[in-house]
Formats: C-alpha cells, structure tokens, sequence
C-alpha cells in the first residue's frame, strides 16, 4: 500500500534558470529512483513550478536537503498535499537546513450580518 501525496516545489525565478530546474528535476528522479515521477515544469511570474502528483516519496526530505546544499541561498519551498483529508504541509529548505508548517484551516465565526434571502 503506502501513502500518497503531491508535491509542489518552487523556487524564485531571478536565481534559478531553467536549465536549473530541468538538472533539479533529473537529481530528483535519480535520488529518489523514481525516473516515473510525473513531472510538470512551469515558469510563471518571480517563480518555478515542479508539480509532482500522486507518489509515495518517503525520502523527500533527505533529497531536498542534498539539493539545498548544491543550490547554496536558494530557497525551496515545499507544499505536500497527502491523501488524508487536511494533510496539508510547507516545507522550506535553504543551505541544508529544513523545517516545516503544517496548514492552519481556520473556520470563520458565524457572522449574522452575512446571512441573506435565497
């Protein structure tokens, strides 16, 4: 079995070319063995976009982290959509150095003044 996620990977467009994101890319695949991995490239605005979906990537952390150290003062945000309702997670890795938040879902008050015919 195993559990599922997608990931989406960015980092700031001014510091990493896309000859860049297609070798991150490659890195990935080879690290984590998956040269299956369904992989998405966008090049949109200030960022880079590499969209993978629907994997068990149990190593990501440790592959990230290698990639960090070779692209030194590039930030590399990670967000994890896993299969579970709410599993929601950013990631942030920089230099060799991790640490993540998973997401806050705050439910609004009810707020009467909001209510209206239909």
């Amino acid at each position: 079995m195993g559990y599922y996620r997608d990931f989406l990977i960015t980092t700031p467009k001014t510091v990493v070319q896309r000859e860049d994101v297609e070798d991150i890319v490659n890195l990935l695949k080879k690290k984590s063995g998956y040269s299956y991995f369904e992989v998405e490239i966008m090049y949109q605005n200030t960022l880079n976009y590499i969209s993978i979906h629907d994997v068990k990537w149990y190593d990501c952390e440790e592959h990230m982290l290698e990639i960090s150290r070779r692209y030194k003062n590039v930030l590399f945000r990670v967000d994890t959509d896993g299969e579970d309702c709410h599993d929601l997670n950013t990631h942030f890795f920089m230099n060799g150095k991790t640490y993540y938040e998973k997401a806050k879902i705050i439910m609004p008050e009810f707020d009467e003044s909001k209510m209206k015919e239909k």
